[in-house]
């Protein structure tokens, strides 16, 4: 609970609770008339990252029904992508990837894929190879760089992944992060003149496993059929 009203006290009204039954994103649609955008509360400002967490969470839900429709796996792709919101706007935020998170994550993925996709010898593939083989690349790049190019953070939240989706589902988890990663970069290092710049690799994770999770096969058979031309 601890970790759970800190963030609520940094995301909602900048250091303030809320009180309960109040709905921020509404609020906002209706102070927003009266010309401000306040905590009935405290009156402090209500974050402006709330109401687009809130409507993010809300189109991933509806997206996850109708692709998944009223089955036990969406039950858990929901809270896979609740997951995946979470560390997102913590890591753009904090550039934290809370252990609470990704530790139990890790743990709920493989007891799911007992019974459920991608099954548990995926799971514990993708869970394993893909967090070595971040770690591995991690460990090249400061060696090369002569500084730390990437935080176990990271590592422990791609094994996250590989025990929800399975190690093929982790490579479009990689392979969709690296690329919206290296453009998001591109430009921010650009706007900010600042090579140093720190890119919040977590939150391109999540963007990278919440496609997987929704269009990873399409995406799969694309690149393997039609973009690589293997035979079928």
């Amino acid at each position: 609970m601890l970790v759970v009203e800190q963030e609520v006290e940094l995301l909602f009204a900048d250091g303030e609770v809320i009180p309960a039954g109040v709905e921020p994103a509404v609020q906002i649609l209706i102070e927003r008339r009266q010309g401000g955008r306040r905590c009935a509360g405290c009156g402090l400002p209500i974050s402006r990252m709330y109401p687009l967490v809130e409507l993010t969470t809300a189109l991933a839900f509806a997206a996850g029904y109708l692709i998944y429709g009223p089955t036990p796996l969406l039950l858990v792709r929901l809270l896979f992508v609740s997951a995946m919101i979470v560390l997102a706007v913590t890591d753009i935020r904090e550039r934290i990837l809370p252990n609470a998170i990704t530790y139990p994550g890790i743990v709920i993925g493989l007891l799911c894929s007992l019974v459920l996709p991608p099954g548990l010898a995926s799971a514990l593939l993708g869970a394993a190879f893909g967090a070595f083989g971040l770690w591995a690349l991690g460990a090249i790049m400061t060696r090369v760089m002569g500084k730390d190019a990437l935080g176990l953070g990271d590592v422990k939240m791609v094994a996250m992944i590989g025990a929800f989706l399975g190690w093929d589902l982790t490579l479009v988890t990689l392979a969709v992060a690296s690329f919206a990663g290296t453009i998001i970069g591109v430009v921010a290092i650009a706007i900010t003149r600042n090579r140093e710049y720190m890119i919040p690799l977590g939150t391109f994770l999540a963007i990278g496993a919440v496609v997987a999770a929704a269009a990873g096969r399409p995406l799969l058979d694309w690149y393997l059929y039609s973009f690589s031309g293997l035979p079928r």
